[in-house]
């Protein structure tokens, strides 16, 4: 079984609480739908436990800003904690981080941080059926922290929420 997670922004407690209910629940395989670091105060720690569990993780834009040392168009207060959590994590912290996927496509299943147009950065409010590429039949995204569950016909959109 897999699970399916999203939004750590550097919270192990959440994450611990995560990993340990789907493993609980026979998970063996895990997808991080990105934004491990921003806002939170254990960076090292969640990327430390991520690859613990062998986590694929797809790039967020968090961990974007973060391993490419630039800031966060929409908020100051964002670079700076980038700018902090960048100082603390170790260089092999930063190269996992640095290995994460743009996207993953598995058969008829894509897993983004944003959306199918944007994998990174695009915010999904509102799902429709048009929002799938003709070859996906189901699409896992993360990046509005909103859990979100929903069905057209053969189609299947789900946002894990944030951790």
């Amino acid at each position: 079984m897999i699970a399916i997670i999203s939004d750590i922004h550097a919270n192990l407690p959440a994450l611990q609480a995560v990993i340990k209910d789907a493993s609980d629940r026979g998970c063996t395989r895990f997808i991080s739908l990105g934004d491990v670091v921003g806002y939170g105060a254990q960076p090292g720690d969640c990327i430390d436990l991520l690859q613990t569990y062998d986590v694929i993780n797809i790039l967020g834009n968090h961990d974007r800003y973060l391993v490419k040392g630039i800031d966060c168009p929409r908020s100051k207060v964002v670079s700076s904690i980038l700018d902090y959590q960048r100082r603390i994590i170790s260089s092999r912290q930063l190269d996992w981080l640095q290995k994460s996927l743009n996207l993953l496509k598995e058969e008829a299943t894509l897993y983004v941080h944003g959306g199918p147009e944007d994998p990174t950065d695009q915010y999904i409010y509102r799902v429709s059926k048009e929002l799938f590429p003709s070859d996906i039949n189901t699409l896992f995204s993360g990046h509005t922290h909103v859990q979100t569950l929903s069905t057209f016909g053969p189609l299947t959109y789900c946002n894990p929420g944030s951790v």
